[in-house]
C-alpha cells in the first residue's frame, strides 16, 4: 500500500489559526475499494471547497493504468476474478484527509493526503469540521489544565489498507 499506518503525538492546537496549526484537514469520500490503499491522495485546485475550511477544492486518488493492472492482479490473486467483492469491501463513505502539514507533525511522518482514522485512541468517523472543532476544544481544555496536553493521531489505519496487506501476504 502507498499509505501505511502512522502514529503522531502533538500538542493540542487551534486549527482555525491556520498560520500556526501543524495540520489542516479536508473532507474526502472513499469509494469502498481496496485499490484505494495503493494510491496517494492528491489535493488540488483552490478556492475553499472541501470540508474543513481549507484552501483545497478537490481531493483525488488516482492510479496510472499500469498501477491499476498491478493492483488488480494482487486483489484477485485469491480468485473471484471479475467479482465486485474481490475489489470492494465497503460502500462509499466520507473520511478526513490531511491537507497541510507543518513542524512537528511533519517530523513525525504525517503527510498531505494521509487519512485520519483514530484520534486519542478512538476511531474517527466525522467530518473535517468535526475534527477542527474537536481540536479547538482540546486546545481550550489544555489551557484550563484539563487533559494530558497531547493529542494522539493515527492515520491510514483504514479497512482498505488492512485488506490490501492481508491480500499481499497471501500472494507473497
Amino acid at each position: 500500500p502507498a499509505r501505511m499506518p502512522r502514529f503522531a503525538s502533538l500538542k493540542p492546537f487551534d486549527p482555525y489559526r491556520r498560520r500556526y496549526a501543524p495540520l489542516t484537514f479536508n473532507d474526502d469520500e472513499w469509494d469502498g475499494s481496496i485499490a484505494d490503499a495503493f494510491s496517494r491522495v492528491h489535493l488540488g485546485g483552490s478556492g475553499g471547497g472541501g470540508g474543513g475550511g481549507g484552501d483545497v477544492a478537490t481531493v483525488t486518488s488516482r492510479l496510472s493504468a499500469a498501477e491499476r493492472e498491478g493492483v488488480q492482479n494482487v486483489l484477485v490473486a485469491g480468485g473471484n476474478v471479475g467479482s465486485e467483492h474481490a475489489t470492494h469491501i465497503s460502500t462509499p463513505r466520507g473520511r478526513v484527509v490531511i491537507s497541510s502539514v507543518r513542524g512537528r507533525a511533519g517530523r513525525q511522518g504525517l503527510q498531505v493526503g494521509d487519512v485520519v482514522t483514530h484520534v486519542n485512541g478512538e476511531r474517527f468517523d466525522g467530518t473535517a469540521v468535526d475534527l477542527d472543532n474537536w481540536m479547538r476544544n482540546e486546545k481550550t481544555r489544555s489551557r484550563g489544565g484539563e487533559g494530558d496536553g497531547a493529542v494522539q493521531i493515527v492515520v491510514n489505519a483504514e479497512d482498505c489498507t488492512a485488506e490490501a496487506l492481508r491480500l499481499r501476504a497471501l500472494v507473497v
